[in-house]
């Protein structure tokens, strides 16, 4: 759903917040952010957000921990020169979870100092303002003495210190009590801590000899002790070693700095510096690169550094330089110059937390808890997530270097952010810095997450450059196809927002709390406005649903945590699989030939590449000429000029090598050419391949048994997409039409067809028959004036039907013809209809059709004495029911012209001799006597013989029912042909409305020959459905045999008909079979109780026999279309039962 906003005058990022010129620069990097307190204090390029005390304290955020060391460093001093014993312990330890707080707090109390007014407002960062002013008070007259004691900067052995002081002679130190004695006071501080054997620790006495050097007040700053004393037992003094002396120099010196205040001891001590003994060691401690490490004993330094810990805990003062609530301050003062002042802090969390709230279930609980506000409120302008990954997630990786490697992540992306000025599609229109935007384009980020990974021991690398990103031009990542998806739509980057979200989600070592939510994906990445349904949409996308911007190593299936992988998903090794072209081809032309243009009636021409390859003919009905994409595929309907589409409509050949011609039948052509978009289909006929590939090779791939049974519906569905992609790419439909300006070619018209449901063909067929450009089977009869405009180009008198055929076929401004019938019954409504001039003769039966008034006409201006009913062969044209498409069956343009072009012959009623011609039947005088068969009367003419009948006995045929006169007629009419039994059947398995088609139009040609034998009529045989078979087959026979079960009862005329069924399904070693025998509505019943036969058969059919009863009429077949699903492919077998009329009775003569 998406979630409105109103207007707001809430700033963006670049509007609110001022970024420091170091971090737009880009110049943040390891040596800017590796503070180290011994090289502030004694080196010589120390970067100068570290060594200048100005810079150093502007870019430090005043924490709880920061103020607290600077204000008890500072009360001591004051304490101390005023004479006072202070209140604050004189050990100072600071501990820290997150870090970027205790060297930053050794270096601030070194400046404090050394350099304190320097510091431009020492008030920000005491705690307080009466202790910063008594402090400024001592500056001019008073001064710290300063000692920064590193341990991993000085070995456990005689070294030079790193300061050398002018003048004095200086000495090989070994120990820390020496180090920290020539920082205070050169050689005569080394010299009283080293009477004697230097390597044994001075007592507290010493200690006291030492300060009592100078009334001044020192501050020792001590750091990574653990690892000194942890190579400092591998140096024997006397029956102990180096370490023992040294723990006992600090318990006296933190002693000392207890009791007296000229001494302020800080030392840091991370809060892991205890547990992880391994990295300690490791640790290179020399100062000259020498390692001491070969007479270590690991036993007996775990055991010195235990003792450091219980020393450190009992005597020391503890501070939390940087707690979690003051992370984001740190990080946002050190990349920003600027605050943001409450009350817009308070409006982004007010919109942040209605939007989460407003739509709770999109969104963890978190998002919409009470507390949630704050949250934002307290991060801006980082989002909540952004801070709990880098210091509760990711801070636990070791290379990660905490506060340090969070500001090597952000820095680069807040450069991003505003070099971008908001802009480019990753950055514009912010309001937060996201997980998401921190990015591997960027170098620092790529190296660090390199360095992570390291770390984890998970090699995601092949993830970063398969899924979300690389630089190599010529491999884009699965996440910028999603987003080029989203982008064109008006939205952002979706693929990139989640997989860099997910990324930083996995960088977890094993497998426990790897990955996150979808919910979780939604509240780092989404903002106020947005649809989250996009989001549910790019997640399924980058999972697999759309294989185009599929990730290789995203793993989340079945609404499982979204977590990245080292395994590679099935879409990886269908990535992979790389079939052949000549694979990828095939199966691009099995759909376009098999699924998308399967069942067509029209002749189809596969790619033909010249014009003899296409029939100039009209025996077939409708030439669909296909194009491959590999001869032309097109962008603009113009884009056809000079190409295959045009030389087969303008020219054809007989042969290869044959004489080209103008083509004759140009208006039988249909053209069918691929579209732009048919370069998708083909990349979706290579995923077809590739699974193919992978289930056919599946242990070249690596894949698991899960992984193994996603590839059938995998390969089922880019079969499914495949078709529809064939489908909507073959788009641009040519058809001969009149030539006009605005055609893409002379005498071709353009359509676009757009396919949803239906096959290729269809779509292609409904689209013509829309525009009226094709004439099909389902056409009615055209008008006489259409067969006269479009059609009537006679050379003489006549044209035969086989002549108006090929006359569509040349006519561009005819539709085209798909289907003879639609001709056939507009030749018949020609020569019917009353105010129609056209006659027609069929030479095989000699017999004609005329309007008997116009024959009257033009016998009665030739003043000929003849009757309509005279002309033998000559039957009224309202008779006329069969027309063929036959060069024996003609047209004539008018009933004069038929008879003065065919052979009429004339019949005298009396004597039933044929005469040629009228002269000859006016001029024809009979003489005979004809008798009655029942009774002695003879007769002069065959009118009074009629006249007299019936007479005597009648005989009844007891077949028929027809009556005869004489016992003779009778006999001869034996054997009778009525009533007869018809059957229509389908080759092959169609779906219902073709099937009906088929078998109404085979029924339909077999009752017009029996027609012709017996010379009816179709209003005198009576059809009747007599038998219905119907076989399904297929896994879902038994659901459908339901399904016509129950849609049977509610037909008119099916209710009480007699059914039969026979179900038979055949196991590997078994069959089951089923048989019911009943009425309609008992079949429905029966079938409604009866469970289906369990287990998947390897075949099953249903064969239903409906034996209807007499008032079920032929043409009511059309009720199988309400009770068989229209998509179900059956096969049908049809009994139909023929008699006679009464009238047919009495005047039917074999």
């Amino acid at each position: 759903m998406t979630q409105p906003m109103g207007e707001t005058d809430i700033p963006t990022l670049q509007d609110a917040w001022d970024p420091r010129e170091d971090v737009l620069q880009g110049k943040i990097r390891d040596e800017s952010l590796a503070a180290d307190a011994h090289e502030v204090a004694y080196g010589n390029n120390v970067p100068d957000v570290y060594d200048d005390t100005e810079t150093f304290f502007d870019l430090t955020y005043p924490t709880s921990g920061v103020t607290g060391v600077i204000e008890a460093v500072a009360q001591r001093v004051i304490a101390h020169y005023r004479g006072e014993f202070p209140e604050e312990n004189g050990t100072i330890t600071l501990d820290t979870s997150f870090g970027g707080g205790k060297t930053h707090s050794q270096i601030a109390a070194y400046h404090l100092a050394e350099h304190s007014d320097e510091i431009p407002d020492l008030t920000r960062y005491t705690q307080s303002d009466e202790t910063a002013h008594e402090y400024r008070a001592l500056e001019n007259n008073k001064s710290v003495l300063t000692s920064v004691f590193v341990g991993t900067k000085y070995a456990p052995k005689p070294v030079k210190p790193k300061q050398v002081r002018q003048g004095e002679h200086t000495p090989e130190i070994q120990t820390i009590w020496g180090h920290i004695a020539y920082q205070l006071y050169g050689v005569e501080g080394y010299q009283v801590v080293s009477s004697g054997n230097n390597l044994v620790a001075p007592g507290e006495q010493l200690l006291s000899n030492l300060f009592s050097l100078s009334d001044e007040a020192a501050v020792i700053i001590m750091d990574e002790i653990a690892a000194h004393l942890s190579h400092a037992t591998a140096v024997s003094v006397n029956d102990g070693n180096l370490a023992e002396q040294t723990l006992n120099f600090l318990m006296a010196l933190f002693n000392y700095a207890s009791n007296n205040s000229d001494v302020t001891v800080i030392m840091s001590v991370a809060a892991d510096a205890f547990e992880d003994f391994a990295t300690i060691f490791e640790r290179d401690l020399s100062y000259d690169d020498e390692v001491m490490d070969a007479d270590v004993s690991i036993p007996i330094a775990k055991e010195t550094i235990q003792e450091f810990q219980n020393i450190e805990e009992r005597v020391a003062n503890k501070i939390t330089p940087v707690e979690d609530s003051n992370v984001a301050d740190v990080l946002r003062n050190r990349l920003f110059k600027n605050n943001i002042e409450t009350g817009l802090r308070e409006d982004i969390a007010q919109r942040y937390y209605d939007f989460y709230d407003a739509d709770s279930s999109s969104f963890p609980d978190e998002a919409s808890q009470p507390e949630a506000r704050e949250r934002i409120e307290q991060t801006y302008p980082f989002h909540p997530t952004v801070v709990d990954t880098l210091t509760k997630q990711i801070d636990a990786v070791p290379s990660f270097q905490k506060a340090r490697g969070a500001l090597k992540l952000l820095a680069p992306a807040v450069m991003r952010l505003w070099t971008d000025e908001g802009q480019g599609p990753l950055t514009a229109d912010r309001e937060l810095i996201r997980l998401y935007d921190l990015h591997p384009q960027d170098e620092r980020t790529s190296k660090m997450l390199k360095s992570i990974f390291g770390d984890i021991e998970m090699d995601f690398e092949p993830a970063v450059k398969d899924d979300i990103y690389n630089t190599d031009p010529n491999d884009t990542p699965n996440a910028l196809y999603e987003d080029k998806y989203w982008i064109n739509r008006g939205q952002p980057p979706l693929g990139t927002r989640v997989v860099t979200t997910t990324i930083w989600k996995s960088l977890v070592k094993g497998a426990g709390s790897k990955g996150t939510s979808r919910d979780y994906i939604r509240y780092a990445s989404a903002k106020p406005g947005e649809t989250i349904d996009h989001y549910n949409s790019a997640i399924g996308n980058l999972l697999g649903e759309s294989d185009e911007s599929a990730c290789f190593y995203l793993h989340g299936e079945n609404n499982q945590q979204l977590k990245f992988k080292t395994i590679v998903t099935v879409e990886k090794a269908i990535n992979q699989a790389n079939p052949r072209t000549s694979r990828v081809d095939n199966l691009l032309d099995e759909t376009l030939y098999n699924a998308a243009l399967g069942g067509s009636s029209m002749t189809i021409y596969e790619n033909p590449q010249a014009v003899h390859e296409v029939d100039d003919t009209i025996e077939t009905l409708g030439q669909l000429v296909v194009v491959e994409p590999s001869t032309l595929t097109i962008s603009e309907p113009d884009d056809i000029t000079e190409t295959v589409v045009t030389k087969i409509y303008e020219r054809s050949a007989s042969s290869k090598h044959g004489n080209k011609k103008p083509r004759t039948y140009k208006n039988n052509l249909i053209f069918l050419v691929p579209g732009i978009r048919i370069s998708r289909a083909r990349s979706k006929a290579g995923r077809l391949a590739s699974v193919r590939v992978v289930q056919d090779n599946p242990d070249d791939f690596g894949l698991q048994d899960a992984q193994l049974d996603e590839l059938p519906t995998k390969r089922d569905e880019a079969r499914g997409d495949l078709e529809n992609l064939v489908k909507n790419a073959y788009s641009h439909v040519y058809i001969p039409s009149n030539p006009s300006p605005d055609q893409p070619h002379e005498g071709l018209a353009h359509y676009n067809i757009t396919v949803t449901d239906s096959t290729l063909i269809n779509a292609v067929i409904a689209k013509l028959e829309d525009s009226g450009e094709v004439i099909t089977n389902n056409e009615p009869a055209y008008s006489p004036n259409w067969l006269e405009n479009n059609l009537w180009m006679a050379v003489g008198d006549s044209m035969t039907t086989v002549e108006l055929k090929q006359q569509i076929g040349k006519q561009r401004s005819a539709e085209i013809l798909l289907d003879p019938r639609p001709l056939q019954k507009t030749i018949r409504r020609a020569i019917r209809e009353s105010d129609s001039k056209f006659a027609y003769w069929n030479h095989h039966h000699e017999r004609g059709y005329v309007d008997p008034s116009a024959f009257e006409e033009i016998f009665d201006e030739r003043n000929e004495t003849v009757t309509f009913d005279e002309a033998h062969n000559l039957v009224a044209a309202e008779e006329l029911e069969d027309v063929g498409i036959d060069s024996s069956e003609e047209v004539y343009e008018s009933t004069e012209t038929l008879i003065e072009s065919v052979a009429v012959t004339w019949q005298c009623s009396d004597c039933g001799d044929y005469l040629d011609s009228t002269r000859e039947y006016a001029e024809h005088s009979c003489q005979i006597e004809i008798e009655c068969g029942q009774c002695p009367d003879t007769f002069s003419t065959q009118q009074e013989y009629e006249q007299h009948l019936p007479c005597g006995t009648n005989y009844d045929c007891s077949n028929c029912g027809r009556t005869f006169n004489t016992e003779e007629s009778l006999t001869e009419h034996q054997p009778c042909p009525w009533p007869q039994t018809v059957v229509g059947k389908t080759d092959s398995p169609a779906v219902v409305t073709e099937a009906v088609d088929t078998i109404t139009a085979e029924i339909e040609d077999k009752v017009t020959q029996i027609k012709h034998n017996f010379n009816s009529s179709t209003h005198e045989i009576k059809q009747s459905l007599d038998g219905l078979t119907l076989k399904l087959q297929g896994d879902d026979a038994w659901k459908k045999g339901e399904w016509i079960a129950k849609q049977m009862p509610e037909q008119d005329g099916l209710q009480n008909v007699a059914v039969e069924l026979e179900y038979e399904a055949r196991y590997d070693d078994s069959h089951v079979e089923t048989h019911f025998d009943g009425t309609g509505k008992m079949f429905a019943d029966t079938l409604k109780h009866t469970n289906k036969p369990s287990g998947s058969p390897d075949d099953q059919y249903i064969e239903i026999l409906i034996k209807a009863d007499t008032s079920l009429e032929l043409n009511r077949l059309d009720i199988l279309e309400d009770i068989i699903p229209g998509a179900t492919t059956i096969e049908m077998s049809v009994r139909t039962a023929l008699e006679l009329t009464e009238d047919e009775k009495q005047e039917m003569t074999p």
